[in-house]
C-alpha cells in the first residue's frame, strides 16, 4: 500500500496530510513563513512523517507561495529522497479547463475540484473558506471558473488597516462566540463580526444563486478549507463538508500522474 504525502502551500497555512492507500491517517498544519530555512522544514516534514512500519513512496505539492514552492521541494527530497510532483494545469488531473488562461487556475483549486469530482460527484461548486474564500465549478469534467472574494481573516485585517478607530477582530474570536453571532451587532467587535459572517454567507449563497441560472442546472455544493467549519452555522443552501478536500485532491492526482 502506498504511503504518500500530500503538501498544500496556502497564503496563511501549510497543510501535510500522510495517505495508506487513500486513507488519510494523518495531518498537519503549519503557518506559512517564507523566511524559514529549508532545514527548518525538512525537520518539520521529518518529524509528521516518522513512522517505522514503511517507507513513503511518494510525494505532490500545491502552492500558491512561489517563495516556498523549491524550499518545501527540496526538504521533501531530501526526507524521502524522492523528488515531489508539483501540480499545475499539466498535471494529469482527469479534468480539462473552459477559461481563459488556465495557466492561472490556483493549484489547490484543481486538487480541490478532483476531490469533490471524484469523491461526491459532477457537476458542484467547491467553496474554500481560507485566505480568500473562492468557488470553483466542476461540470463534466470541465472546471468552468468560479468566483474569489476576501476571506474571513482579510476582511477582518482589513477593517483594521484601512480605518482609524476600528479594532482588529480575530478569527479566534470570532470562532469562539458558539451561538452568539447575530446579524444585529450591539457595539463595533459584534458589528464587525456580523458583517464578515453573515456578509460572506451571503455572498456565498447569491454567487450560487446566479451561476445556476446562469448554468441552468443546481450543483451539489461542498464547503472546504480552514474555516468552513465555522461558516455551516451560516449557510442556508444544502451542502457537504470536507476540511481535507485538498489533501484528499492531491492525493488523487497524484495516483494520476504516478506510473511506478
Amino acid at each position: 500500500m502506498k504511503r504518500v504525502i500530500t503538501v498544500d502551500i496556502g497564503n496563511s497555512t501549510i497543510t501535510m496530510g500522510i495517505f495508506e492507500g487513500y486513507e488519510l491517517k494523518g495531518r498537519k498544519g503549519l503557518r506559512t513563513e517564507i523566511d524559514r530555512s529549508k532545514e527548518e522544514y525538512r525537520n518539520e516534514i521529518k518529524d509528521f512523517i516518522q513512522d517505522p512500519t514503511g517507507e513513503v513512496n511518494g510525494s505532490i505539492i500545491s502552492s500558491v507561495v512561489p517563495e516556498l514552492t523549491e524550499i518545501i521541494s527540496s526538504a521533501l527530497l531530501n526526507v524521502t529522497g524522492i523528488a515531489p510532483l508539483i501540480i499545475g494545469v499539466n498535471a494529469d488531473s482527469g479534468i480539462s479547463f473552459d477559461v481563459l488562461n488556465p495557466v492561472e487556475v490556483g493549484p489547490d483549486r484543481i486538487a480541490n475540484v478532483v476531490g469533490a469530482r471524484r469523491l461526491y460527484g459532477d457537476p458542484a461548486i467547491i467553496v474554500d473558506f481560507g485566505t480568500a474564500t473562492t468557488l470553483s465549478l466542476i461540470r463534466d469534467n470541465v472546471f468552468i471558473g468560479g468566483a474569489i472574494i476576501p476571506g474571513l481573516d482579510m476582511m477582518a485585517r482589513a477593517l483594521n488597516s484601512y480605518t482609524s478607530r476600528l479594532p482588529l477582530v480575530s478569527l479566534t474570536e470570532i470562532s469562539g462566540t458558539e451561538g452568539d453571532i447575530q446579524a444585529l451587532g450591539k457595539d463595533t467587535r459584534k458589528n464587525i463580526i456580523s458583517g464578515i459572517i453573515y456578509g460572506t454567507a451571503g455572498a456565498v449563497e447569491r454567487l450560487i444563486q446566479e451561476i445556476e441560472v446562469r448554468q441552468n442546472r443546481r450543483f451539489r455544493i461542498v464547503l472546504t478549507g480552514g474555516f468552513s467549519v465555522i461558516m455551516t452555522r451560516f449557510l442556508r443552501r444544502d451542502f457537504l463538508i470536507d476540511p481535507d478536500l485538498t489533501l484528499k485532491g492531491l492525493r488523487f492526482i497524484y495516483e494520476d500522474n504516478s506510473y511506478a
